[in-house]
């Protein structure tokens, strides 16, 4: 399947090609991959990976498109979508529902960095991170300044983070 329709794959996960073909060990660390591992794992505890902070090496955005990659080769249904795809999605009701591992690389840039959501847009993304909870699906997230994310989003969001997503720091 993967192979018989690969632009059509490719389109609907977002990603460029080579993110396919090239090995995760070139974009992500252990952590990362480590969690990659265990997506197949329902008896997970983690529902989830938010990567914190400035990350080294690799960017964010190449980093989720490898995981996608990775996850496509082992028939595992994943997409990367921004923020504003998101939300967009789900005003329109129109959210993937078959995405096995959803990947947001700008999930939370603070303000002073160029990101802002509506106040009324967050319980949506809240509500969204907790339906692919009840689901069983996997989300991975970056969150720029936890401590702003918590500012901004409030403390449920911040537990539901801190309970539920493995943390990445580099």
């Amino acid at each position: 399947m993967l192979l018989a329709d690969i632009q059509g794959v490719l389109r609907q996960a977002n990603i460029p090609e080579r993110y396919v073909w090239t090995s995760i060990h070139d974009y992500c660390g252990e952590d990362e991959i480590e969690y990659v591992s265990t997506l197949n794992d329902n008896d997970a505890e983690a529902i989830g990976m938010v990567y914190l902070g400035n990350i080294e090496g690799a960017s964010v955005n190449d980093r989720m498109m490898s995981i996608a990659g990775t996850c496509l080769r082992n028939y595992i249904n994943a997409k990367v979508m921004t923020v504003q795809d998101v939300i967009h999605a789900l005003k329109t009701d129109s959210m993937p529902s078959n995405v096995s591992v959803l990947l947001i690389p700008n999930f939370f840039i603070g303000k002073k960095e160029g990101g802002h959501i509506a106040d009324w847009e967050i319980s949506a993304l809240l509500g969204m991170l907790y339906k692919r909870q009840q689901e069983g699906k996997k989300t991975v997230i970056y969150v720029s300044d936890k401590k702003a994310l918590e500012a901004q989003y409030g403390k449920t969001f911040i537990n539901h983070l801190n309970g539920k997503f493995v943390p990445i720091k580099h």
